[in-house]
């Protein structure tokens, strides 16, 4: 009897001594609610990977395309004098960064509304019909970005551009308060910061609306697109340093989707290592008797030569980055403006590849490539190292806006030297 007694009370110490190491492990796993910024911890349910709906993909695959088409307009000035496109081009690698800003902020949008939204209203008509509007508006985005380049020459491509960026503005807001009010949020991100997320993007939608009517119609022609640079830049810049790690860790605790990421990244890479060849034309009047293909290496052999360059550099780069990205388990805000940014120099090499190999006399031409590789490389190197904890966020983040200064400040001087000179 004594010895079951024993062994009865050692197997009550070993459960309770079990429980109690099980329940100090739970305590550690499980952070409080304070910690990560919610009212309430997501239930596991929302740490689950969300299905990406067709929808989604289409949004990511048609942003991907039109903001890398704004390389356009670079690729047609390349034909103007040398004397006559220098600024134009200043002016054009600036609207780039804007327009991948800007597209960074819509995208970011449509990923809280999905996310929201869930799984249990996927085929919801609303939503669709909310997400076509979007896509239409979406369309007009390249197109809008050429003519603001004219309103030097056309005021109304002013009005066309403001009305293309609100369009953009506002059908992305309905699809973003459809979602909102369609879902119970307060189960999966704090109601403060949702509430305050939303507040922000209205107030940011109607400021825009006014300045862009004001400049319109009192700032003079020669210096709209200046001042609507300046506005959109002003705008970007505050809205981004509002965004930050905590409150989005709060608004999606599960971080951005990767697969949609992944999707924009894909479309930017597909379309930029074809821009190089779009502006290549058959030889003319070349001899029936003479081999095609060497009349055509001999009429556009730099143009051939380059093409190669930049796939091959662009190729390169995009293994890497589908490398690093199947290491990726939670994407966070600064590790997808780094996307962003090695998105932005994706979509410029090619542009930069062109410019150095087809100038009679290149100059700072050569610089270009250069200077876009570099920042193609850096931040590919920090999202490389971020994902190994190599570093933290907060290095990342301000690695993140030196590549911004660096643009900028690029473009500031350079435009200020070709006023000087």
């Amino acid at each position: 009897m004594e010895k079951e007694g024993a062994s009865h009370s050692s197997e009550s110490s070993a459960l309770l001594l079990s429980n109690g190491v099980a329940a100090h492990h739970k305590s550690i796993q499980e952070p409080d609610a304070t910690e990560l910024g919610v009212d309430k911890l997501p239930t596991p349910h929302h740490h689950e990977e969300r299905k990406v709906t067709r929808l989604e993909m289409w949004i990511d695959a048609l942003a991907s395309i039109v903001v890398t088409l704004t390389i356009l307009p670079l690729m047609e000035i390349l034909n103007a004098p040398k004397e006559e496109r220098i600024l134009t081009i200043a002016f054009l690698l600036f609207s780039v960064v804007l327009g991948f800003s800007f597209m960074s902020l819509v995208m970011t949008n449509t990923y809280l509304a999905f996310n929201w939204f869930g799984d249990h209203h996927a085929t919801d008509p609303v939503l669709y019909a909310l997400g076509l509007l979007f896509l239409a508006s979406l369309s007009l985005f390249a197109f809008a970005v050429q003519s603001l380049l004219e309103a030097y020459i056309d005021s109304s491509a002013v009005y066309f551009f403001g009305g293309t960026f609100i369009a953009i503005y506002a059908s992305c807001f309905l699809l973003f308060l459809y979602c909102l009010r369609a879902t119970d949020i307060r189960q999966k991100v704090a109601r403060e910061s949702a509430v305050n997320y939303e507040i922000a993007f209205f107030v940011c939608t109607i400021a825009t609306l006014a300045v862009m009517m004001i400049v319109s119609t009192f700032v003079s022609s020669d210096y709209q697109s200046y001042v609507m640079y300046g506005v959109l830049a002003a705008l970007l810049l505050t809205h981004r340093a509002t965004r930050t790690e905590a409150n989005f860790t709060a608004l999606l605790p599960g971080g951005f989707p990767k697969e949609r990421i992944d999707v924009f990244t894909d479309g930017v890479y597909a379309v930029a290592v074809t821009l190089f060849l779009i502006e290549i034309r058959y030889p003319a009047g070349v001899d029936a008797r003479e081999a095609i293909a060497l009349a055509f290496l001999k009429e556009e052999w730099r143009a051939v030569a380059g093409h190669f360059v930049s796939f091959a550099v662009l190729g390169v780069h995009w293994c890497l980055q589908n490398f690093i990205a199947a290491h990726i388990e939670r994407v966070s805000r600064t590790m997808y403006d780094l996307t962003m940014i090695h998105c932005a120099a994706a979509a410029l090499f090619p542009f930069t590849m062109k410019l150095a190999l087809l100038c009679e006399n290149p100059g700072w031409e050569v610089v270009a490539p250069l200077v876009v590789y570099f920042n193609l490389s850096l931040s590919q190197l920090g999202l490389w190292l971020r994902t190994r904890g190599t570093i933290s966020d907060k290095l990342a983040s301000w690695l993140t806006g030196g590549l911004i200064s660096i643009t900028v400040v690029l473009y500031v001087s350079y435009e200020l030297f070709t006023a000087l000179h």
